[in-house]
Formats: structure tokens, C-alpha cells, sequence
């Protein structure tokens, strides 16, 4: 449609121009638009209620709004607003969020075909980083219930880093908030067997990435797969499409898709363990011995820049985001050091305004550290003294309790 066709809602005119459409649904559609305050783009999500069979499609549109307005995430857009007119002569409501410029895993698998194992596993780690942040640090825990290709929006970088972004919260849940047993959302194929039972919990989402990562290695919906009693038949698919798949990957994705929720990962740490256990070649279930002694999590491949000047023309290499007064971030530590002078050097990573920023900071919690299980939550700010320079500021457990905060930088 040429942009000077497309005219944008008298409600929202004021503050936005719609530039072209991005996705249409259902109920409604989604836009790219450009703010006429910072010139920022956005992507906004219209919900036609003169299209709703029930208002089923307005309470998830309302629960979706009110869940974004609360998250503050790596790898989820940030919510900027949201209108629902009262006024009866207008017959939409609207999401306001940022837009991420990138295209779906399912536009990827259109274009390009089925994923490489490797690349598979980057994005489920990338995943399972992102629910463990969801699902530790929000109390109920946030189940977003229909992880699928079209709702992970993902580039890869000619460094071979990946950025991702998860979208589309609105079959958003919480497992203390029972909205009634025969409520049923989320997408058939992807929708783990209690889901479609009207029940979810954080293993619902953990079978949504299973069923994922066996559509992103085969470029087949698990949708068309045949079923067994609710067990997905989807290993003669595999065989045809991806022969090559490791046995420690076919064992992940057989503890993902389990029929009961108690056969797959109990904890958003559980999961990320299996998946790097694979990237590592080994069985998901892998566990160290208790006879063995536990050692640090090493730093990972974004730390080959320790010891270097930071370079403005690498933004993943960046310890802050230049000029600005961001004040605090949340993150994930993923591993940490001991230096030579004793002290503990802990690597984290936080998002900015898209953008993935690496940082290495100095702590003296070493008898805490040497308890602390990599990739944990973790908050960032800047020096108050000096907002060039960021700092970690609290290290956060799997039950959401700090167990380091720093209120004094010494940097």
C-alpha cells in the first residue's frame, strides 16, 4: 500500500504517522509508524473490536498491555503505551512499542530454509536467557505461552553474534491468575498438551521452544507432524530434513516436547544447563558429580575483548552507551575471573536502546561469587561520577533475592 494512502487513526495522528503495515491478524493489525515527538519509528499494535467474535480477544489485548507496562527486558521491545478510547465512535484500541527492525525466524526460514543445529542452539540459549529473566525476576513468574517462530524476531551479525527479540505477549499468563480452566491460548503445534487443557506453567513455554527448534531444523511445522496420545511424532521428519542432528540434540528435544511438564526442564536455570550442555557436546541431563569440585563459569566469547581499548565502530563491544543518562538496566552476569591481584572479575551483558552492551566489573564478594551459578540476573547502572562508565550493581538470585548489591561504585 503507498504510504500516502494509509492514513493514520484520527487518535493517534496527534503523536504518529503510520508509514506501512507490518502483520495483520485475526482482529487487527500491526504498523510501522514514525513519532512526530522524537522522530523515533514504533511498531503499534491495532485491535479492531468490531472484528471480535467475543471479548476474549480485548481481555488478552488488555493483559497484553498491562504485562509489557511492567517488564523492563532484554530481548522484549519496550512498551512505550497504550489507549483504549472510551469514546463508542472509535472502534479500535492501540499498543504502542519499540520497533526491532529485524525479520522473524519464520520469515528466515522462508527465505533461507531449515536453521543449523549451532544456530539453533545460539537462539534457544538466547531464549532461555530471556525466560529465565522472566520467569526469576517477576513474581508470579510471566509465562508468555506462544513462543513460535513468527514471534522471535532475530539478525545475525557478521561477527556471528545474534540479537533477538521476543514479541507478542498477548497470550500472556500467570500461573497464579487463573482466568478459568477452559481458557485456551497460544498456537496449535507449539502448544504443550496441558495448554490445551486450559492450564500452563513455566514448562509450557519450555515445550514451545522444543517445538521451535524442531521447526527452525527441519523448515517443517510441528503443526503438520502427526501425534501420538499428545507426544509429537516429529523424528521421522527429522531424519528426512536434518539426518545429521546429534543424539545429545534429538535427547533435548525429547526432554522439551514431554507429555507431562515434570519430564522437561523444572527451571528457566534448568533449561539453559541442557541447551549449553549440548553446545558443550554433551547429554542435556549432564550434571557435575558432587565429588567434584565446582568451578567458575568461564567467560564467554564476547570476553575476547578483556584487556582491550573498546572500539566505537563494535556497539556489542561498548561498556555504555555513549552520552546518555540510562541510570539502570537489567542484564545477565554470565560468568566471572579471578585476577591475578585476587579480586573477582564478573562479565555481564545489558540491552540499550537495542543495542547489546559487554561489561567487565571488579567485585570483592569472592566468598559469595564462588556460590553463584552462571548466567544469573543481573542490574547495571552508570557511575553517577562518571555516565561513560557503568557499573554492576546487584547480582540477583534464581529466586529473585540480591545476593551482591553495590550501592557505592568505586570506579
Amino acid at each position: 500500500m503507498p504510504e500516502e494512502q494509509i492514513q493514520t487513526p484520527m487518535i493517534l495522528a496527534f503523536d504518529y504517522t503510520y508509514l506501512k503495515l507490518l502483520g495483520e491478524g485475526a482482529n487487527g493489525k500491526t504498523w510501522l509508524a514514525r513519532s512526530k515527538i522524537d522522530g523515533n519509528l514504533v511498531a503499534i499494535k491495532e485491535l479492531k473490536t468490531a472484528l471480535m467474535e467475543d471479548l476474549k480477544a480485548l481481555e488478552l489485548f488488555k493483559r497484553e498491555a498491562e504485562t509489557l507496562q511492567s517488564l523492563s527486558v532484554p530481548g522484549v521491545p519496550t512498551f512505550y503505551k497504550s489507549i483504549f478510547p472510551e469514546d463508542d465512535d472509535v472502534d479500535a484500541c492501540y499498543l504502542v512499542q519499540e520497533y526491532v527492525p529485524y525479520p522473524s525466524i519464520q520469515e528466515r526460514l522462508n527465505q533461507d530454509g531449515a536453521f543449523s543445529e549451532a544456530d539453533t542452539l545460539q537462539i534457544m540459549a538466547h531464549l532461555a536467557n530471556t525466560l529465565l529473566i522472566l520467569q526469576t525476576k517477576y513474581t508470579p513468574p510471566i509465562i508468555h505461552r506462544d513462543i513460535k517462530p513468527s514471534n522471535i524476531l532475530y539478525q545475525k551479525n557478521e561477527s556471528g553474534s545474534i540479537q533477538l527479540a521476543l514479541i507478542d505477549f498477548g497470550a500472556v499468563a500467570n500461573p497464579q491468575k487463573r482466568t478459568g480452566g477452559s481458557t485456551i491460548a497460544g498456537t496449535f503445534g507449539y502448544m504443550a498438551p496441558e495448554q490445551l487443557q486450559g492450564e500452563c506453567s513455566i514448562q509450557s513455554d519450555f515445550y514451545a521452544l522444543g517445538a521451535t527448534a524442531i521447526h527452525m531444523l527441519t523448515n517443517v511445522s510441528p503443526y503438520t507432524m502427526p501425534t501420538d496420545v499428545f507426544r509429537l511424532d516429529y523424528k521421522p521428519v527429522l531424519r528426512e530434513k536434518a539426518p545429521n542432528t546429534s543424539p545429545q540434540m534429538i535427547e533435548l528435544l525429547d526432554m522439551l516436547i514431554a507429555v507431562k511438564a515434570s519430564g522437561r526442564p523444572q527451571t528457566a536455570s534448568d533449561l539453559l544447563k541442557a541447551i549449553q550442555n549440548v553446545q558443550a557436546h554433551k547429554s542435556p541431563r549432564a550434571v557435575v558429580k558432587k565429588n567434584e569440585p565446582s568451578s567458575p563459569a568461564p567467560f564467554s566469547k564476547l570476553s575476547r575483548f578483556f584487556g582491550a581499548s573498546y572500539s566505537s565502530n563494535s556497539p556489542e563491544f561498548l561498556t555504555t552507551p555513549s552520552k546518555e543518562t540510562w541510570k539502570t538496566s537489567d542484564g545477565i552476569a554470565r560468568g566471572y575471573k579471578v585476577m591475578r591481584n585476587g579480586a573477582y572479575a564478573v562479565e555481564y551483558t545489558f540491552k540499550h536502546k537495542n543495542i547489546m552492551y559487554v561489561g567487565i566489573d571488579s567485585l570483592c564478594v569472592a566468598s559469595i561469587t564462588k556460590n553463584i551459578k552462571f548466567p544469573i540476573v543481573c542490574t547495571v547502572s552508570f557511575n553517577p561520577e562518571d555516565p561513560h562508565i557503568n557499573y554492576l550493581k546487584t547480582l540477583v538470585s534464581a529466586q529473585g533475592t540480591p545476593l551482591y548489591t553495590n550501592s557505592n561504585p568505586r570506579m
